[in-house]
């Protein structure tokens, strides 16, 4: 029997990919270890038991191939939770899907050159602010794995605290960081996950977003507990 909900009219959306995929040796970065070592920091991809080697412990023809992965979690296209920065505040585990999945609101400002701030006249109206993703699309995901990448415009400190003032749930760029080129001090970071609002980083295929229409994001990691990042796959339903 079919519900009445069922004859509804949905209005026509589709789905848009927002993310880099992970794979095996994919650019990444270097960082110092525990030790002060510098290591090189990327994603691997291992094949542990091919179809042919697990045939011997399987029946009737049935045949698996079984894979490791293993990367930083910070790489590729990711989410930060509150605990990446502050000691006690929540983790990739207690993420919820109410804060990963928000209606969103693109802020285009494509054109900025390299280390530019975008100032606080960006922000949309607090109505639209109030419990949204608000995606930042500087256009840079062009220079993704260059060293011009690096070199990216970025949101103002007076922007992002209107953004957490007027109750924004996260904010995603299309380049490494919300926070200025150089900036080891982390102010963006800093400010937004000490108000519990999550940062998504390395979006790509932004120009698939259509300009001023209402649509909503996604960017769903694995719920690891203790993890401070971890990559998602992020996307946006759209406007058919």
């Amino acid at each position: 029997m079919t519900h009445p909900a069922d004859r509804l009219p949905m209005p026509a959306t589709r789905f848009v990919e927002l993310s880099h995929p992970l794979y095996d040796n994919m650019p990444g970065f270097k960082e110092r270890d525990r030790e002060g070592r510098e290591v090189y920091r990327t994603a691997r991809v291992e094949i542990v038991r091919t179809h042919e080697e697990s045939r011997p412990y399987l029946k009737d023809g049935a045949q698996f191939c079984a894979t490791v992965v293993s990367f930083r979690t910070a790489l590729g296209t990711y989410v930060d939770s509150p605990f990446c920065r502050w000691p006690g505040k929540r983790d990739i585990g207690a993420l919820g899907l109410d804060d990963l999945i928000l209606p969103g609101v693109l802020i285009d400002a494509k054109g900025m050159a390299p280390g530019q701030a975008l100032g606080a006249e960006a922000a949309p109206p607090p109505a639209r602010t109030q419990g949204a993703a608000i995606v930042f699309r500087f256009g840079w995901e062009g220079h993704h794995a260059t060293p011009a990448y690096r070199q990216h415009p970025y949101p103002s400190m007076e922007l992002l605290r209107r953004l957490v003032a007027d109750g924004a749930k996260l904010v995603a760029v299309d380049t490494a960081s919300p926070d200025a080129p150089g900036d080891m001090a982390f102010p963006a970071h800093s400010h937004l996950l000490a108000n519990d609002v999550l940062i998504v980083e390395n979006l790509t295929n932004m120009d698939a977003l259509p300009a001023g229409a209402p649509f909503r994001f996604f960017a769903l990691p694995l719920p690891v507990q203790g993890a401070g990042s971890m990559p998602v796959r992020a996307f946006a339903e759209v406007p058919a």
